[in-house]
């Protein structure tokens, strides 16, 4: 894996996403701005242009940062539809989910809406084109469909009661349940999106089929129990073969092994989890494992020796808040996965062996593939932008 060309911004940055030619790639820039950046035959990055989102239609918006004038900016992503439209969700203070769709030629904005009771994710995927006319917008425990350029809304993947409730549901559906982060994938042939949920100790995967013309979809299938860990991301197998979920360790403790002393250098990642195309069915899980000290908050474990009085180290405990990326297939063998802390891991589905391909040296937000020019497109903490070549 190489390195083809970095650029830091001067403020903090959402995942870029790259267009259908894999020639621009979308950065969204402190919730304020877009920045359309030009990527040449070599790989070099150049802005193109710079686009200020709306600001000032926020200005009476509560703050609730008493040391900031002004409305604040959260978590921003943004995806383009078509080479002209980009449709950008973000977190304005008091407003958790606010959707804008801007003209990249003009910079002007053609509509805005803040869908009630949606939340926008923290480590949540890009808008997801549909279609030419359609896009996804993906939240915490909702997904909406809209029609662009309009923004109207065509559907919702769930209803909910007054109580919170899902409705229309069958009962294994749990009421807590949250869309996983990066858990959506589309499979336009199929017309079937494939939504990995998470609850408490567990994840589902379901399927609906869309219709976006009739602006309806129904229920293909439910998976649940699918594991008991966290489920943070969802791709399609670039074969067809199916679908490949990315389930990280949050937090566990771990015995020490007959004769082990300290904690060892690798630590339980997570694993994939592969499933058949219908999606009820899992083919295969492959372990991973990644840095203990680079990954995890970790500590050694204690309990008490034979004598009852003192303390001895019998294990150790590690932890995170922060996420893997999705998986990303890159061949179809080969997969990608970022680690919380700029790992970039590669993974052979067949064989069940991993290897560390770039260390991108510092936090990663997310990552991004072009399969046409075999481009990844990371970004990363302290606003910067990776583009390397897989």
């Amino acid at each position: 894996m190489r390195v083809l060309d970095e650029q830091t911004f001067a403020a903090e940055i959402g995942p870029a996403a790259p267009n259908a030619a894999g020639d621009r790639v979308l950065v969204p820039v402190a919730g304020r701005e877009v920045r359309v950046c030009r990527v040449d035959d070599g790989g070099r990055l150049g802005t193109e242009r710079v686009i200020a989102l709306p600001t000032e239609p926020y200005d009476d918006v509560e703050n609730d940062d008493a040391e900031q004038d002004g409305p604040r900016f959260g978590y921003t992503r943004a995806s383009f539809v078509g080479e002209d439209l980009a449709v950008v969700v973000r977190e304005i203070d008091s407003i958790p989910f606010n959707v804008a769709c801007i003209d990249l030629r003009s910079g002007a904005q053609i509509a805005d809406i803040s869908p009630e009771e949606m939340y926008v994710h923290v480590y949540g995927p890009d808008p997801l084109p549909l279609g030419p006319r359609h896009v996804l917008a993906v939240g915490i425990e909702n997904a909406v469909c809209l029609e662009v350029p309009s923004l109207r809304e065509a559907f919702r993947i769930r209803a909910f009661d007054e109580e919170g409730a899902p409705v229309g549901e069958d009962e294994d559906v749990l009421g807590d349940e949250q869309i996983a982060a990066n858990g959506v994938a589309w499979d336009r042939s199929a017309s079937t999106l494939h939504v990995l949920w998470s609850a408490f100790n567990q994840n589902s995967l379901q399927g609906y089929r869309i219709d976006l013309e009739q602006g309806a979809f129904e229920r293909a299938y439910r998976r649940t129990d699918v594991s008991g860990d966290d489920g943070v991301g969802l791709c399609l197998n670039p074969d067809g073969s199916g679908l490949t979920a990315m389930v990280q360790t949050m937090d566990l403790l771990v015995p020490f092994a007959p004769g082990e002393a300290e904690a060892p250098r690798l630590a339980r990642l997570g694993f994939l989890q592969l499933f058949a195309p219908d999606g009820a069915t899992e083919t295969a899980r492959i372990p991973l494992e990644s840095e203990l000290r680079r990954d995890f908050a970790w500590g050694e474990h204690h309990t008490l020796a034979a004598d009852g009085k003192t303390m001895t180290v019998t294990g150790y405990r590690f932890s995170t808040d922060d996420l893997c990326t999705q998986p990303i297939y890159v061949a179809p063998r080969r997969v990608v996965v970022g680690t919380p802390s700029g790992l970039l891991l590669g993974v052979d589905v067949a064989s069940g062996t991993q290897e560390v391909l770039h260390d991108l040296g510092g936090p990663l937000i997310g990552l991004r593939y072009h399969a046409a020019t075999r481009r990844l497109v990371a970004a990363c903490r302290a606003g910067r932008l990776i583009l390397l070549e897989a």
